[in-house]
């Protein structure tokens, strides 16, 4: 409190997650629209404009990347997405129109939503990379 007196600036400090977020969102030519960085327990650290997933969306994703739930589909948001690529990870499901991306950390969730088949791999490269960051920042 007393460095917030002493130092003005400290009440206008960026949120670092919204740092990690602009930085997925506005990489050239990703076609990444939305982009989040949520705790486990589905509460949210940051999400950009227009990004929307629910708790318990987000609560029940642990369940496919830790492998205890083997289905091929999963429901986000009111929508059933195919589960093109898994590990413990990373989840990558397609609608037909665009790709949900995660990955996981300790403690968040990465998750950036691509609307190009032919960059999707390129997104998934970056989450993991980040994911790897946040990993070493034990988070």
């Amino acid at each position: 409190m007393l460095g917030m007196l002493i130092n003005p600036g400290l009440l206008h400090a960026p949120n670092t997650w919204k740092l990690w977020v602009d930085y997925i969102t506005k990489q050239e030519g990703l076609a990444v629209r939305k982009a989040a960085l949520v705790h486990h327990d589905g509460t949210v650290a940051y999400a950009g404009r227009g990004f929307g997933l629910p708790a318990k969306d987000i609560q029940k994703l642990g369940a496919y990347l830790e492998g205890t739930n083997n289905n091929d589909k999963i429901t986000l948001n009111g929508n059933t997405y195919i589960i093109k690529d898994i590990d413990q990870k990373h989840l990558v499901a397609f609608s037909g129109s665009k790709y949900y991306i995660i990955t996981r950390s300790n403690t968040m969730y990465i998750i950036a939503v691509c609307e190009s088949r032919q960059k999707f791999g390129e997104v998934v490269t970056l989450l993991k990379k980040l994911a790897r960051r946040l990993i070493e920042k034990d988070f």
